[in-house]
């Protein structure tokens, strides 16, 4: 399902999910996240809904998850390249960067 999700909010399964316009707000970094369970993530900022970031390769990235109980899951999207990752987990914790490292490293594969 979250990987559906990331393919229909980049209007690539054929339709729109949400406007562009809805988007463009969205992705826009209203405020500067100082602090982070993460760690120190420098240029973190957030938008509405997502976390928005330029990662050490220069990509700009919009990320976020979640857990609960028995569950974990962290999602990340590539705009410019059209590239989503969700990693979930069936436990409550994805470790102190809540999966941050698993993304990265997948990111970092050479998909084209």
């Amino acid at each position: 399902d979250l990987a559906r999700f990331l393919i229909a909010y980049q209007g690539l399964g054929g339709g729109e999910l949400i406007s562009g316009l809805s988007r463009q707000m969205m992705e826009t970094p209203l405020v500067r996240v100082t602090e982070s369970d993460a760690g120190p993530i420098p240029g973190l900022k957030m938008g509405l809904g997502w976390f928005c970031v330029t990662d050490r390769r220069g990509r700009v990235s919009l990320s976020h998850g979640g857990n609960g109980m028995g569950f974990a899951a962290m999602v990340r999207l590539y705009p410019q390249e059209a590239l989503g990752i969700a990693v979930v987990g069936n436990s409550t914790y994805l470790g102190a960067r809540q999966g941050l490292d698993l993304v990265e490293a997948i990111a970092d594969v050479p998909w084209q």
